[in-house]
């Protein structure tokens, strides 16, 4: 069983193969692991993981949760200023997550709770 996302998220992301907040996390993401935007890309894109990324960097496991869980938070206070999300929906979610360890269910890292 394999996944192929869409390359369309929805009509105001014609064409786009993320989301709404995948920008800001990601952006949140490298200010947290004190890269550009770039650099960040293109070591995800070589095959590394934030969490391997954060390692190489000699943050420990509890570093990167807390700079993961900073992303995410920036990317659910971004969704919910440009209309996204409603605050509910926003809490809901980071709630939700919460419990999950530092990767949750997103695809981009590995669930598990150390690099």
């Amino acid at each position: 069983l394999s996944y192929t996302p869409s390359l369309s998220f929805g009509k105001d992301f014609p064409g786009q193969l993320y989301g709404p907040m995948h920008d800001a996390m990601q952006n949140a993401l490298a200010a947290g692991l004190d890269l550009t935007r770039e650099e960040l890309d293109a070591r995800i894109a070589a095959g590394e993981t934030p969490a391997q990324i954060a390692a190489a960097q000699g943050l420990s496991s509890e570093d990167f949760a807390k700079i993961f869980a900073g992303a995410r938070k920036a990317a659910m206070d971004k969704a919910v200023a440009d209309g996204y999300l409603t605050q509910q929906q926003a809490n809901r979610m980071l709630n939700r997550m919460a419990g999950r360890g530092f990767a949750g269910n997103c695809p981009m890292v590995p669930a598990q709770t150390s690099p």
